[in-house]
């Protein structure tokens, strides 16, 4: 997979837009709407932008990965236990996953995907932890095809490229193959569905009706988990944490 994104070499990505630079803030201060969970190294918090019923972010607390073309090989220990708190966060608040999926109980027990954007759109390096309901509003087609494929990077993914090259490339978005795949009709990411859609509104009223299973893991596998010493030994307190941090 790390093949298919080796583009022309390309200039590290910059970022010059205000809002961009929302993500840097929270990660840098620990504090935050939506945060969720703070530790000397990362922080949990919600997407501002859900894009299904629980839509987390990691960020590393590290000023120097405001982008992942800035990761080296010494990072994959980092990359690998954002992966594994992320999980362990899901499980340590369980209960408020559970009642989260009573919303749309078409889809069954959710179950999750993580990771990377190709190309990211804002400063500060974050990992998506996501329910692969999809059932929130995506404003157009290229939002959706984000997250529903290879566009979507997982973590070994990033951790492989590293391994083999050193470093990670983010591929111009213009000249590379990235672009048309994200511009195509939106697909049913239901497991043996595919049903394709013509509007984003026309795949959420499809997915109130499909019956396909849900893609990803649950998150009561504990076999899903990156395991890494520290957090191993790290606990969460399930605490009560307002429903709305998940979705507005």
């Amino acid at each position: 997979m790390a093949e298919a994104f080796k583009m022309a070499e390309a200039p590290l990505l910059q970022f010059t837009d205000c809002w961009r630079d929302a993500l840097y803030k929270v990660a840098m201060s620990g504090t935050g709407e939506g945060v969720l969970h703070v530790t000397d190294e990362l922080v949990i918090m919600k997407d501002k932008f859900p894009k299904s019923q629980v839509h987390l972010l990691v960020l590393p607390r590290d000023s120097r990965l405001v982008a992942i073309d800035r990761l080296t090989c010494d990072d994959i220990p980092l990359l690998r236990k954002m992966e594994a708190t992320a999980w362990e966060w899901l499980e340590a608040n369980r209960h408020l996953v559970l009642t989260e999926q009573h919303k749309y109980p078409v889809c069954g027990e959710l179950k999750f995907m993580s990771g990377y954007h190709a190309v990211p759109s804002m400063k500060q390096m974050h990992l998506h932890v996501f329910s692969t309901d999809m059932m929130k509003y995506h404003r157009n087609v290229r939002h959706y095809n984000t997250f529903t494929t290879p566009y979507l990077r997982t973590t070994e993914n990033v951790c492989q490229e590293l391994l083999d090259t050193g470093c990670v490339v983010i591929p111009v978005y213009k000249m590379s193959h990235l672009e048309a795949m994200i511009n195509v009709s939106p697909t049913c990411n239901r497991v043996g569905c595919g049903q394709c859609c013509n509007t984003t509104r026309e795949l959420q009223n499809h997915f109130l009706e499909c019956t396909h299973k849900l893609p990803g893991k649950e998150i009561s596998d504990t076999s899903n988990k990156i395991q890494t010493e520290d957090t191993k030994k790290e606990t969460f307190p399930k605490k009560k944490i307002r429903l709305d941090r998940f979705s507005k």
